[in-house]
């Protein structure tokens, strides 16, 4: 038989007017469910104002009065609590929804409880990302402090628990809860200074609607308001999940300070004067019937500001607290009636301290236009509870705090790590098992995804072959992380209590280059299946520019397709044929990408005797010339073609891409009237294109002209080969 396991709990609940403090154990069983044993409870009530509609003013007073219900706990208990549980309050509430859709399983299974679990939380990240900090913020404002799931649908249909159901997609939705991040920053303050670490946390009404709504009544459309002393907060339920969350802030205190004006009390006396009101108004409630009742309280005796000795009646105190009575319940109801699109909900189940104010369930159902039948006072469910005969005692004020505990035990609170960045202590939300990562510690920090991944220099307009387009340089001040004093990435796990350091270097903005803009990709052909890469000719405004120079705003740029000729080799283009993709191509063919080239040496050549060479003048053309001859320069003596009776002939005249490579390591050509000195390449040939960019040519009265380049009074382009001594001409008409 399997050993029974526990663990202890330590639940806290820091109210308005009190601090109460649970400690329980918790036992497993084998339904998969919790039994909770409630070990000892202790409440204290804060001696000043320290704390205003659920909000820390007083940092040290709220933590002098945590710190005597925790003493007083661990001195019965025999030890200190490390951890505990805590439930904020509704204060400036933000709730956001997040979706996710789960698909089935590959083997057609059901839905388990891992495809639940990641739904939940990759729908929770949805709803986070709605308060992600804008760029502007120097620290997050709203932090995430508890969450519902709201919906689950299978294929369409809702469904109240999935686990185990089939389908072809799980759809889960939740209702994510946000607070001001100084609230949720004051709260741990409060308990980092008694030793203690918060392990869970969630909102007052989710703890609330814990402790006093069972699944079976959230299919009826119900409200829950948790009245304290500083706020009052509301949860709408309907077909069986928490559909929003409200808060008035406006509670029990606002009652106490109508007291305390009309008869001239400090806040503490006017607050025992209310308690005192309220129970006697309740007794008489409760005793109406009994003829064995104690006569009414008509007086109440107390001291006002002077220190006199004065009596009140309860029908002055009635009449005094109507107006504000009027006035809470006429705004709970404007909220309920919002969260239910005007809807009024089927009943109303009020909770905590303030609820128990006379006159105000009724008043509440006057608001509401419902029946007084319908709006009542709930205590905490205790059915779960081990000995919880001595918890029905325990009334509305309970309900959070055991709410608040309910949830720990059962890991549906929230948790969150502690770490530092650049100095700062950060609190990082973890979401179910996955553990959160350097990015989520920065957002944490109030720091924007925009400066995480890199600041983007500004946009530029361009023309790429007459066409307009748009350049959004990539991000190029990317930022310096480390974690522990060690550079890491943004995907790095965190643990407990580390230190990240984050700094954006001093850098401008880079513009960008050619090659980024026109979205330069590498292109290949294959020659003879040797796999070469096809060089990229761009000019911007006609003269020839490199990929990696800078793009400037408005270039206009234009690209030049390459033929076979630069592709290949001088001795390749010597050679005796190619093919492209299997057909006969020359040198001029322009190639794509992908290309297969094929090269095909000629056949040996059979030399005739000399003196019986054909005359030149029979080949039309240099591609009738033998192969051996191509690419060689090469006379016959006049003497020779007199006496053949042929007239004298110059050299032939043969294309660039034949001629053979030039020995010398410069050539001079001249450029518009510009001589110029270029390096002379073994394996290339130089291109006119290379001259090209050691001259300046006037654009600025080039609209609408047509550009015009020649080369020794012909018409050329820029892959012309040029030769030693060559003219090149280059205008605009």
């Amino acid at each position: 038989m399997q050993k029974e396991t526990h663990s202890e709990i330590f639940a806290l609940d820091i109210g308005t007017r009190k601090v109460m403090g649970l400690i329980a154990r918790v036992t497993p069983t084998a339904d998969k469910n919790t039994e909770i044993e409630i070990l000892d409870a202790e409440m204290r009530e804060h001696p000043t104002r320290s704390m205003s509609a659920g909000q820390i003013e007083d940092v040290r007073a709220v933590a002098e009065v945590t710190a005597q219900v925790l003493d007083s706990l661990s001195e019965r208990r025999g030890k200190r609590p490390q951890e505990v549980a805590i439930a904020v309050a509704g204060r400036n509430l933000k709730t956001a929804k997040g979706k996710f859709v789960v698909s089935c399983r590959p083997d057609g299974s059901p839905f388990g409880k891992h495809e639940i679990d990641e739904g939940t939380w990759k729908a929770l990240e949805e709803a986070l990302s709605k308060f992600t900090p804008k760029e502007t913020d120097t620290r997050p404002q709203y932090s995430c402090v508890g969450y519902v799931v709201s919906k689950t649908s299978i294929d369409g249909e809702i469904i109240q628990n999935p686990l185990g159901h089939y389908g072809q997609e799980l759809e889960i939705e939740v209702l994510a809860s946000f607070l001001p991040y100084r609230v949720l920053e004051s709260q741990i303050d409060v308990l980092e200074s008694l030793g203690l670490s918060v392990s869970s946390i969630t909102l007052e009404p989710i703890a609330a609607l814990q402790a006093v709504v069972n699944r079976d009544l959230r299919r009826l459309n119900l409200a829950l308001i948790d009245v304290g002393a500083g706020t009052s907060d509301i949860a709408f339920v309907s077909q069986g999940t928490i559909q929003s969350f409200a808060m008035v802030p406006q509670a029990g205190d606002s009652i106490t300070e109508k007291i305390a004006d009309s008869f001239l009390l400090d806040f503490l006396r006017a607050e025992d004067v209310k308690r005192k009101f309220s129970a006697e108004m309740m007794r008489r409630e409760e005793s109406s019937d009994s003829i064995l009742a104690a006569p009414p309280v008509q007086t109440l005796e107390t001291s006002d500001i002077f220190g006199r000795k004065v009596k009140i009646s309860l029908k002055d105190i009635q009449a005094s607290v109507n107006s504000v009575l009027l006035e809470l319940t006429a705004r709970i109801a404007g909220s309920i009636l919002e969260a239910s699109y005007g809807k009024a909900p089927q009943a109303v189940l009020c909770v905590g301290g303030g609820s128990l104010l006379p006159g105000f369930t009724q008043m509440l159902a006057e608001a509401l236009e419902i029946s007084s039948l319908k709006v009542g006072i709930s205590r905490p469910l205790c059915d779960h509870y081990v000995q919880k005969e001595k918890l029905n005692s325990w009334g509305p004020e309970a309900a959070t705090p055991l709410g608040t505990l309910e949830i720990a035990a059962n890991n549906k609170g929230l948790r969150f790590k502690k770490l530092l960045v650049n100095g700062r202590r950060t609190f990082v939300l973890t979401l179910g098992e996955k553990s959160p990562t350097v990015f989520s510690a920065l957002v944490a920090a109030g720091i924007s995804p925009k400066k995480i991944f890199g600041w983007p220099g500004p946009s530029k307009t361009f023309t790429l072959n007459g066409k307009f387009r748009i350049f959004k340089p990539h991000n190029t001040s990317l930022p310096e992380i480390s974690l522990n004093q060690r550079a890491v990435s943004i995907e790095e796990p965190i643990n407990e209590l580390d230190s990240i350091a984050f700094k954006i270097p001093n850098s401008q903005h880079l513009e960008g280059t050619v090659g980024e803009a026109i979205g330069f990709s590498r292109t290949t052909v294959l020659v003879n299946t040797i796999m070469r890469e096809i060089p990229l000719r761009i000019f911007s405004d006609g003269i020839p520019i490199s990929l990696s120079a800078p793009l400037k705003d408005r270039m206009r740029l234009t690209t030049l397709r390459v033929p076979l000729g630069d592709i290949l080799t001088p001795a390749e283009r010597n050679q005796g044929g190619w093919r492209v993709n299997g057909e006969v191509a020359s040198l001029s063919r322009v190639v794509q990408d992908g290309d297969k080239i094929t090269l095909t040496p000629a056949p040996p050549l059979e030399h005739p005797p000399l003196g019986k060479i054909s005359p030149l003048a029979t080949w039309k053309s240099h591609e009738n010339l033998p192969p051996k001859l191509r690419g060689s320069y090469f006379s016959i003596s006049p003497k020779h073609q007199e006496s053949e009776g042929i007239a004298p002939l110059k050299p032939p005249i043969l294309l660039p891409q034949q001629r053979a490579p030039l020995s010398n390591q410069r050539i001079n050509v001249w450029v518009n009237g510009k001589a110029i000195s270029i390096d002379n390449n073994p394996s290339h040939a130089p291109l006119l294109a290379d001259a090209l960019r050691f001259i300046q040519i006037d654009t600025s009265s080039s609209a609408g002209k047509k550009l015009y380049v020649r080369l020794n009074g012909q018409q050329a382009f820029f892959t012309s080969p040029l030769e030693d001594g060559a003219k090149v001409e280059v205008f605009f008409e």
